[in-house]
């Protein structure tokens, strides 16, 4: 019998409250490399020229036209500049660090790789949780656990939600570095305009304004309103100011070690089906 747990990566080392911090400062941190995309590849109708998609521990910005990515190796907070195979050609602890710092080494190594790389800013089309990194702090040092555990959380939702991203109307799996979340959207129909188009977005927050830990989600769009919910196997309705089906880590949490792929799973497959039974 294979082991259902294979690749999964055991979670609760640190709690999910605990990881706010660290989890602020990464969202911050990971500004550095879509920011890449942003400024110097050319605004695409869905805005992923920003976006980031996560590769072994890394989320990594679109390529650029000299065959290199930019990105933020989550575990340790460092930023990584690699060629299409995957290959580290240069890379920068931000740790102790402030962002100027961090732009500046990488406008320079951007340069060295013929990236013209002198127009490059921090400035995108959104605001972010405020921390002190924002103010010209530096990146906090000795979080090394929690950086790790973040790390995790992704590294599981990536191995849970790319089987989605292979689902016909399905779009890639990515990292919006607004809110910092990685998901796949599933289209329910053709396209008529954003607004009106029935879908389903599943993913992975690693905690926000409406949840400070990490969380587990599928949202149907348009929002249903005055509807029976459907049961769900974990979690529960989110159901102000959005509408979704939510896991918690603190619910994920409650269960065995050795059963909590098996329970995300059975959360996001019940998810799922319970948002295409809301907007059919």
């Amino acid at each position: 019998m294979p082991d259902l747990n294979l690749n999964w990566k055991a979670l609760g080392k640190v709690s999910g409250p605990d990881l706010a911090e660290s989890r602020i400062s990464l969202h911050h941190a990971a500004q550095l490399a879509a920011c890449v995309g942003q400024i110097l590849l050319s605004k695409r109708p869905d805005d992923s020229q920003m976006a980031l998609s996560f590769l072994d521990g890394v989320m990594l910005g679109e390529p650029l036209p000299q065959d290199i990515r930019v990105g933020l190796r989550l575990a340790t907070c460092c930023l990584e500049i690699q060629n299409q195979e995957g290959v580290l050609l240069s890379e920068f602890p931000l740790s102790g660090h402030p962002r100027t710092e961090a732009l500046a080494w990488l406008r320079a190594r951007l340069g060295e790789f013929g990236v013209n790389a002198e127009s490059l800013t921090l400035s995108m089309p959104y605001e972010l949780p405020p921390h002190p990194v924002a103010d010209g702090g530096a990146f906090p040092k000795n979080a090394s656990a929690a950086l790790s555990e973040l790390a995790h959380w992704f590294a599981n939702a990536a191995l849970l939600l790319a089987p989605l991203a292979t689902q016909e109307d399905a779009s890639a799996l990515r990292c919006w570095p607004h809110h910092f979340d990685l998901a796949v959207l599933l289209s329910l129909e053709e396209e008529a305009s954003p607004e009106q188009t029935r879908s389903i977005g599943v993913g992975l927050s690693p905690g926000d304004g409406s949840y400070a830990e990490p969380y587990f989600y599928a949202t149907p769009w348009p929002y249903p309103k005055d509807v029976d919910f459907p049961a769900l196997p974990f979690g529960h309705w989110h159901q102000s100011p959005w509408v979704g089906a939510v896991l918690t880590a603190t619910e994920l949490l409650q269960g065995p070690i050795e059963t909590q792929r098996t329970r995300a799973e059975a959360f996001l497959a019940a998810a799922v089906e319970a948002c295409e039974a809301l907007l059919a």
